[in-house]
């Protein structure tokens, strides 16, 4: 709300809506050792675009304080295996400038008794667009993408049970695109389809 006003005050600075970050809690105990962990997380979201340049991936829009967990630690301290973990193509909002694009993480649950807690914005209502621009994706957590035991879990929820073998996909929203697509420069343009920009369907987690 705050951006949005100040975007109205000073147009030759505004930013189009953001998608912040995910968070979730992976917990239970690890066969390994037998002990109980705790693993608190945050993905970071597609930033909105300014009035004259894109928005920025993957960032932890309007907050700040916590690290991106690498890959190794995660797999080293729990029982999970991170299968993926990229920039979510096509995510962010058409436009003049484009919406930064959201993350896409996929755990593997390799123990059993494991539970995930969730919170998040922006999974029901995207972020919009400025100045003509396009709507960022909506973000999703996703249970056992692309098989016939997918599932879309809600956008907050305490202790959904995750068996042995399953994955969880987590996607953080995109940041709304500013000004009309049609006027952005043409070699943009096919930097936007070199880099797969175009199709926002992936692994079911859709803006719905």
């Amino acid at each position: 709300m705050i951006a949005n006003a100040l975007s109205q005050a000073m147009p030759d600075k505004a930013l189009a809506a953001s998608g912040p970050h995910h968070l979730y809690v992976l917990a239970g105990t690890d066969a390994g050792t037998g002990t109980y962990f705790v693993n608190y997380e945050t993905l970071a979201g597609g930033m909105g675009a300014r009035a004259s340049r894109d928005g920025v991936d993957g960032v932890r829009v309007h907050a700040s304080g916590s690290s991106n967990l690498p890959v190794e630690a995660v797999e080293h301290a729990y029982p999970f295996r991170v299968e993926r973990y990229a920039l979510w193509n096509a995510s962010g909002g058409a436009g003049k400038y484009r919406g930064g694009m959201g993350v896409m993480r996929d755990y593997r649950v390799l123990g059993d008794g494991i539970v995930v807690s969730l919170s998040s914005e922006r999974q029901h209502v995207a972020a919009s667009g400025m100045q003509g621009g396009g709507a960022g994706a909506c973000g999703a957590f996703i249970l056992n993408p692309d098989t016939p035991q997918e599932r879309k879990l809600p956008s907050a929820a305490g202790e959904v049970v995750l068996p042995r073998g399953s994955v969880l996909r987590i996607c953080t929203p995109g940041g709304g695109g500013y000004g009309d697509p049609a006027g952005r420069d043409a070699a943009a343009h096919v930097r936007d389809l070199r880099e797969e920009r175009v199709s926002r369907e992936i692994g079911g987690a859709k803006c719905k």
